[in-house]
């Protein structure tokens, strides 16, 4: 039988003066599984999931992964620095690092100096090495870049303070690979769904983007468009996914989700949709499309 990933037993926590959060709470499961919390609001839930990940200590019981299982935690609202830039939020997960990398050219400039110790400084040198090995540290810029691509980064210049708060949680999560997972972007949607705020529609977009999979990521945009032009339509994201995906050719597959939400974001707009300037104007089902123009005769 294979062992437990993740084990929960007796866990309860009590804040003052005597309020008690969570009692006797007991859970294992296997590799793979993929478990929900249901609750009321205050009922405890991110308690469980904050004990889980080794955020919070001060409970009592036993909870405990599997030996050499990396837990990773991404909250609801991520902490991140506001007068940080993209790349610094993100730099944080592999800190240890690129302090190592830091210290390890104080070591070089050190055996230079008058009087220096070259035992200690080699024994300095050896550890620091073997960080920057493990973690990598030669392919640390490409992990960044593949890892920033994979999940649609704002520029590393982008202040994150001027983010969206999908662009923050995608900000958290590159961060939190980079930490938890060496910076590996998993290249299968299980795994992909696997991670902490990952669903169905960001592993699409991994896999398409990053890794030229024939997905199609089905956001608010590409569900209206579909459904409202006759395209896929369908009354859940999954059904207009599975349409779309038969009906899109092979060789058009890769850049179809992209074409769909640029012309649902400028022209198919949810409020005023632009029909006069729509290209399939004359294919659109859609009862109350705007008058009508040939756009190929528009300025």
């Amino acid at each position: 039988m294979s062992q437990f990933i993740y084990t929960m037993s007796g866990v309860s926590k009590t804040v003052p003066p005597k309020r008690q959060i969570i009692k006797d709470i007991s859970l294992s499961f296997f590799p793979g599984a993929k478990i929900g919390l249901l609750g009321l609001n205050g009922a405890g839930k991110s308690t469980v999931l904050r004990i889980m990940a080794g955020v919070d200590t001060d409970f009592t019981g036993e909870a405990r992964p599997q030996p050499g299982i990396k837990v990773g935690y991404l909250e609801q609202e991520p902490r991140l620095n506001p007068e940080q830039t993209v790349r610094e939020a993100v730099e944080e997960g592999v800190g240890e690092v690129l302090q190592a990398q830091a210290r390890l050219d104080e070591v070089y400039a050190a055996y230079a100096e008058d009087g220096a110790d070259f035992d200690a400084l080699a024994k300095e040198q050896e550890r620091l090495e073997a960080i920057l090995a493990a973690g990598d540290a030669h392919t640390l810029e490409n992990q960044l870049e593949v890892a920033a691509d994979a999940l649609r980064l704002p520029p590393w210049d982008a202040v994150v303070g001027k983010l969206s708060g999908g662009e923050k949680r995608r900000v958290a999560l590159c961060r939190l690979l980079l930490e938890r997972h060496d910076g590996d972007v998993p290249r299968t949607r299980e795994a992909l769904e696997a991670l902490p705020g990952v669903g169905r529609k960001t592993a699409n977009v991994v896999l398409n983007t990053a890794f030229g999979e024939p997905t199609i990521a089905v956001d608010t945009h590409i569900f209206r468009v579909s459904n409202r032009t006759g395209l896929a339509p369908g009354k859940d994201v999954r059904t207009v996914e599975d349409k779309l995906v038969r009906l899109a050719p092979d060789e058009y597959k890769r850049d179809a989700h992209h074409w769909l939400i640029l012309h649902g974001r400028y022209t198919c707009k949810a409020r005023k949709p632009d029909c006069a300037h729509c290209v399939i104007h004359d294919l659109c089902r859609w009862p109350e499309k705007t008058p009508s123009a040939d756009p190929l005769l528009l300025p």
